[in-house]
Order: structure tokens, then C-alpha cells, then sequence
């Protein structure tokens, strides 16, 4: 099936796609974000996206140049004119495709240099930062579209330790082993920057990284042209700035900066506070605080700045938050008038209350683990492999926090399931008695691990190739269901004011009693802390 393009030119400014009818399929992911924040009215930068169906295009010379002509008439500049402050305007070209993807094409920056070769003239910074911009660029377009051979490529990168002293050697190696000479005038340089993208993402080796990612391999892709303006490494810088701080979940803007110029397409995490962005976060705030409400989600956006000001290049929403971060979120937007009660009632999860209400395993990638079962009663635990109810007592007494570990437990296992930290069988679900009585005791349970094997005579536990003696240290997490060998960081629950005022605003639309199952003044005395109406059992 042919596929017709757009329009005569196929160029649509951003802010103008979704008043074309237009949608990811054809923007792709990056114009959707700059449709989004365009349509809020937000400040963004100049450009355009090239939708899917006329990227082909985008490979010839006239295609290119009505694309610059269009930039250069939204932005009233010049590709390649100087700014009263001494900047160059020159482009940047980025992909994106239909849904979120691993191994895009890089960003090319610096399009539009005259002649191939940096002015003369500029600024110490300024000449480095648009120096590394350019020969990422040129070699990259040298590789793809001209046909210059990688490997002689990256042998400049090993002959000259600085970017300044490898673009002459790179563009006569463009004369020697290229399909043509690299091209000076800007209009030849973005249509070889948009064959070299084509040619990167029909290549075999992003073919391979698609299918790994379980995606199409025609996956199609969209092109993204924009103005950017080089200048004073200190007084232009890029970054980006969540609206919630992950950890409290209050809102405030949350990042990092850089100075230069963005020269990836990649986020940098690491740089400079947003407290000391110049000019200020008053502006991020307010945009961060419009996005949230407009979106209902916590907003992250990626920004630019120089000497006119601060603009958005990027959005991403955080649709899967911490219950602390997403229970603040629902609670500001309601009092903000955004939603109601119902609404951030409705948007709580019974998983959110859990997380906040039981203590949590601090993971860090490097944790082993052991087995995993059924996760049958939330929270997390660190202590002792005990294989008896009578070990566990006896053992806890000493102070030292242990883990019953057994194929099944029965009533008479009580008095060492009540010493436990944390409760472990090999049979069972989530009405089995193990399970039954952790809930009721408010402990990590995780029952069903059929993979674990007990020898209670040798004394030993094992899974696989794992044979831990009891008394080995392990850690459960009865929310995922997963034990790991050896102990892992937990996180003490605390309980805040949002999950409060939800839970209050919950009592006045439930039409449930809730009632506790408490064995002893203290467990009751907790229910009641906690909004039970009374004991039920």
C-alpha cells in the first residue's frame, strides 16, 4: 500500500499537527511531546516535525530547503546568521518513532555550517562546544550518507585527541573514500543528515535492536527539524526538571542543568541545581505546575536556555509513581479544584495504601535472589532461616531476627510464626494458613515457593544451585514475592498527611465498616490508629 503524503511540502510546524488531525502514528512520539506543549500555550522551540509518510522526501535537496525556508520564516533568522549576541543559528535533527523506542538515530546539531569548517573568531567555549557538536554530526553523516568507512572514521578520533583538529582530516578523507564530497551549503547538508538517519535505522544492526524490543522492524520513523542558537558556553545551557520531588512526592521542580549546547539527544541527569539556573526556576515551576494539572500526571519537561530565554524541547509523563508521589499528586490536584474527592479517592490503589502502610525493600540492582513464590502478605523482612516454630521462639529471644522457613505451617507453628519477622513456605496460596495468619499479624509472608527445598536433618535450604544452612541471612519482599540471599536495605514505613487526607476523604463516600482481626491490645489499639471502626475478630 502506497502511502500519499500529507501535504504538498509535508512540514508541520509544531503547534499545528493535532489541528491537522494528526496523532502519533504520524508524528511519532517527539511531535506528539511538542504538540502537547505547544497546544498549552508553552513556551517551546522553533520547529517542525516531518511526519512519517514524507521522511522519504526529506533525503532531496528541494525537500530540505523549503524545510529551512519555513524555519527561517516562523523564526524571522537565518540558518547560519548571527545573533546580536554573538550566537550562530544553525539546526538540530532528531527522530523519533510511532511508540517508544531504543536506538533512534542520534541528534545532529550544528546543521548549517558554512562551508563544513567552524568560523573563525568565536569565543574559547563557544568554538569548543559547537566543535564537538559539529564533528558528531559531520562524522556520523560522513559514515551514513557518504559512505565513508567506520573504521578509518573512528581512526581520526584515535589520531587527534581534539575535535578541532579532525574535521579537515575528516573531510578530505570525504574526497578520498566518500560517494561525494561532504556538502557546504546547508540545504545538501540536512537532506544528507536525513539519509544518514534512514540509512542508521534500515541498518541491520537497528533491525536486530527492534526485534529484541519485541517492535516491527518497518517500524517507520519521524524527523524533527529545529532552529538552535550556539553561543556563549556560560550563557546558554540545556536540562530538564520533573515536577515532584520521587522521594517526598511534594511538589517542586526536581533536575539538573548543564551549560553549551546540547549536543545529545540523551538526557544528562548529572549537572548544576536547578536552584542555580540562571534566571531562575519561577518559570519552570509554573509550567510544571500547568502541565500537571492539564495532564494529571507527574510532568518532566527538557529545556533549553540562552540569552532570549528559556524554551521546552521535551515531555514525558510519569504515569507509574511511588504511592507517596502519587497520593500527593492526588491530593494537590483535588485541593487545587483540578478534580474533586471522588476523583483522587478513585485514582488511589489498594497496592498504593500497602506501600505506604508496610516497610519496603530498598533494592538496588546487585541483590541475588533466591526463590520466588506467592506474595502473600505485603512488606519486608530481614532476618535468620529458622526451620522450626521452637527455633524461631528461641532464637528471637536472643534479640536476632529470624524467618520461619517450612513446607506448611499449621496452628501449632503460632507461637514461632508471632516470633518471625517474616514467614516463607514451600506449599500454599493466599488463603493458606500461613498466609491467613501473616496478614492478620501484619507480616511479609510470601507463600508457594515450590523451587525451595527443606532438609530439616541437614539443616539446609536450597534452590538451583543455592544451598543456605539455617541460620543464613535472608530477605523476603511480600509484595513481589521475591527472597533474596542475604540481607537487603528495608525501608521503615511512614505514613503521610496525602494518604490521611485520602483515606478521610474515602470514609465519606465508602459504604463499608471496616473492622480489624486483632489478637491483642496492641494490635487493636494499631487498628484503631489506623481507622478501624472496632474489632471484628
Amino acid at each position: 500500500m502506497t502511502i500519499r503524503p500529507i501535504d504538498d511540502v509535508g512540514l508541520v510546524p509544531f503547534g499545528l499537527g493535532f489541528e491537522r488531525g494528526l496523532d502519533t502514528r504520524s508524528l511519532c512520539t517527539r511531535g506528539v511531546q511538542m504538540e502537547t506543549l505547544a497546544g498549552l500555550g508553552l513556551p517551546v522551540a522553533t520547529g517542525l516535525t516531518v511526519p512519517v509518510p514524507n521522511v522519504p522526501g526529506m533525503v532531496t535537496v528541494d525537500r530540505a530547503a523549503a524545510a529551512i525556508n519555513l524555519l527561517e520564516t516562523i523564526s524571522g533568522r537565518g540558518v547560519g546568521s548571527t545573533t546580536p549576541d554573538g550566537g550562530i543559528v544553525l539546526l538540530r535533527l532528531s527522530a523519533s518513532a510511532p511508540v517508544r523506542a531504543v536506538g533512534l538515530p542520534p541528534d545532529l546539531v550544528a546543521i548549517g555550517i558554512a562551508g563544513a569548517r567552524i568560523p573563525t573568531g568565536l569565543r574559547p567555549k563557544m568554538a569548543a562546544d559547537l566543535t564537538a557538536a559539529w564533528w558528531k554530526t559531520s562524522s556520523f553523516i560522513a559514515e551514513y550518507s557518504l559512505g565513508v568507512p567506520a573504521d578509518e572514521i573512528a581512526a581520526l578520533g584515535l589520531d587527534h585527541d581534539d575535535p578541532a583538529d579532525r574535521i579537515e582530516p575528516l573531510l578530505a578523507l570525504c574526497d578520498a573514500s566518500g560517494t561525494t564530497a561532504f556538502p557546504a551549503g546547508v540545504s545538501e547538508q540536512l537532506a544528507a543528515g536525513a539519509a544518514a538517519m534512514l540509512a542508521r535505522w534500515n541498518s541491520p544492526r537497528a533491525a536486530r535492536a527492534r526485534r529484541t524490543q519485541q517492535l516491527p522492524v518497518d517500524l517507520p520513523l519521524g524527523l524533527h527539524i529545529e532552529t538552535v542558537t550556539v553561543t556563549d558556553h556560560n550563557e546558554a545551557g540545556h536540562g530538564h526538571a520533573i515536577s515532584r520531588d520521587l522521594k517526598s512526592g511534594l511538589f517542586a521542580p526536581n533536575g539538573a542543568f548543564r551549560h553549551g549546547v546540547r549536543s545529545t539527544g540523551e538526557r544528562q541527569m548529572l549537572g548544576h541545581s536547578l536552584s542555580s539556573l540562571p534566571g531562575g526556576v519561577a518559570m519552570l515551576t509554573g509550567v510544571l505546575a500547568e502541565l500537571e494539572g492539564r495532564l494529571g500526571s507527574v510532568a518532566l519537561v527538557d529545556f533549553e536556555y540562552g540569552p532570549e530565554g528559556l524554551v521546552l524541547v521535551g515531555l514525558e509523563e510519569y504515569r507509574r509513581t511511588s504511592a507517596r508521589v502519587a497520593t500527593s499528586l492526588a491530593v494537590d490536584l483535588a485541593t487545587r479544584g483540578i478534580t474533586d474527592e471522588r476523583t483522587a479517592v478513585r485514582a488511589i490503589r489498594p497496592h498504593h495504601v500497602l506501600e505506604l502502610l508496610h516497610p519496603q525493600p530498598r533494592l538496588t540492582g546487585q541483590e541475588v535472589p533466591l526463590v520466588t513464590g506467592l506474595a502473600a502478605s505485603p512488606g519486608a523482612a530481614v532476618g535468620r532461616i529458622v526451620l522450626t516454630s521452637e527455633e524461631a521462639v528461641e532464637i528471637a529471644e536472643t534479640g536476632e531476627s529470624v524467618i520461619l522457613v517450612a513446607a506448611e505451617t499449621s496452628p501449632g507453628d503460632l507461637p514461632g510464626m508471632m516470633a518471625s519477622a517474616g514467614i516463607l513456605t514451600v506449599t500454599g496460596g493466599s488463603a493458606s494458613h500461613a498466609a491467613v495468619v501473616a496478614r492478620g499479624m501484619g507480616l511479609p509472608a510470601i507463600c508457594g515457593a515450590t523451587g525451595l527445598r527443606i532438609d530439616r536433618v541437614a539443616g539446609t535450604v536450597t534452590c538451583g544451585e543455592h544451598v543456605l544452612q539455617a541460620g543464613s541471612v535472608i530477605s523476603i519482599d511480600g509484595d513481589a514475592g521475591v527472597v533474596y540471599i542475604g540481607a537487603v536495605a528495608i525501608e521503615r514505613p511512614e505514613p503521610s498527611a496525602s494518604l490521611a487526607t485520602v483515606l478521610s476523604w474515602g470514609d465519606d463516600v465508602r459504604r463499608l465498616g471496616v473492622r480489624a482481626n486483632a489478637d491483642t491490645g496492641a494490635d487493636a489499639a494499631l487498628a484503631m490508629d489506623n481507622g478501624a471502626e472496632g474489632i471484628g475478630l
